[in-house]
């Protein structure tokens, strides 16, 4: 009977530990390959779950432990992979006027908008009458909406309507920035920052609710044709939802057509023979003592 709860205990094993046999180590070295490249432009969004979990972990422990690198290191990745202690930490810098845009750019984290708030409802002009040095005159607010729609045009969670309709409007915003705006240029940018106004106002509710996938696009810019959208160049970049390959989707001993889930199946049957075999040696153990 021990040798039976040992088996029971070994079968208990393998299915709680069906995640660890998901990710092979020369899956892991892939990962963490990719990752060496930069953190800035790694896509987190294209790991499955299995391996979304895994490199959270991978981070918070080993990374987070060497005394090579800076402590936020690779905030941006935690970013884009929800890790929520990062995206608080984040949000408090945010709504304290320090934004670590280097974190926040290429984070595709959408749960990072609603920190932005304060300042974008900040009543003032869009675009302020006095130059200051060689930077060309923008608001506060104006700036916070035009940062607003570089970070949602990549957020992988949202609807790529949505997404083309801030990409369209980060470039009004960047083609009317001026070192001397006209009448035109301020009005342009004047529209555009209440464009987005309206628009949080329009969607804040679904992402307080977390339901990025109902989040709508907002007004059209009248220096924007209505149904000529501009497709991004890249949509591996600014639309993280078109599905990509890349090094760190695909494991280089498997076939592309694989799902992370084909890698479980090798754990789930030996824990079947495992249970089989168990079952088999009960239903011997009470044969032979009946035959007794």
């Amino acid at each position: 009977m021990k040798l039976i709860s040992l088996l029971i205990c070994l079968f208990i094993g393998f299915s709680a530990s069906n995640s660890s046999f998901a990710l092979p180590p020369e899956q892991q070295q892939v990962i963490v390959d990719e990752l060496s490249k930069g953190s800035w432009k790694f896509r987190a969004d294209l790991l499955s779950k299995e391996e979304q979990k895994w490199l959270t972990d991978y981070i918070l422990t080993d990374k987070a432990s060497s005394p090579s690198l800076p402590s936020d290191a690779y905030d941006g990745v935690l970013l884009q992979l929800a890790h929520e202690p990062t995206i608080q930490k984040h949000g408090a810098k945010i709504r304290t006027g320090a934004p670590d845009y280097n974190q926040i750019s290429h984070s595709r984290q959408p749960r990072l908008l609603e920190f932005f708030e304060g300042y974008l409802m900040i009543a003032e002009p869009a675009v302020p009458s006095e130059r200051s040095g060689d930077i060309p005159p923008q608001s506060e607010s104006a700036g916070i909406a035009w940062k607003m729609m570089e970070l949602l045009k990549d957020c992988g969670e949202i609807p790529a309507e949505t997404r083309v309709w801030a990409l369209n409007l980060e470039n009004v915003f960047q083609s009317n920035l001026s070192m001397n705006p006209s009448n035109a240029h301020v009005a342009a940018t004047d529209e555009a920052r209440n464009i987005v106004r309206n628009w949080w106002k329009e969607n804040k509710a679904a992402f307080n609710a977390r339901e990025f996938d109902k989040v709508k696009p907002g007004a059209t810019h009248s220096q924007l044709s209505a149904g000529k959208a501009e497709e991004p160049e890249n949509p591996a970049v600014a639309l993280p939802g078109v599905p990509v390959k890349t090094a760190v989707a695909s494991e280089p001993s498997t076939s592309d057509s694989e799902k992370p889930s084909d890698r479980i199946w090798p754990g789930v049957l030996v824990a079947s023979l495992l249970l089989l075999l168990a079952i088999g040696l009960v239903v011997f153990a009470r044969s032979h003592k009946a035959g007794r």
